[in-house]
């Protein structure tokens, strides 16, 4: 199920953003969506990885 969120972002940044999703042939929700779920799955993976080494 996705939810919508409120974002606040600086103007310029935005309209950079936009200029790069263009690029991309996408959109800038997509673009943060992608990134944050690589984000999460990376930190997931890293805090996987660090119990199995460290168990408690």
């Amino acid at each position: 199920m996705k939810q919508n969120i409120t974002l606040s972002i600086d103007k310029e940044l935005i309209v950079r953003a936009k200029v790069l999703a263009a690029k991309r042939r996408t959109s800038i929700s997509k673009m943060l969506a992608e990134d944050l779920k690589t984000l999460v799955d990376q930190s997931e993976r890293y805090d996987t990885a660090k119990k199995k080494l460290y168990p408690t």
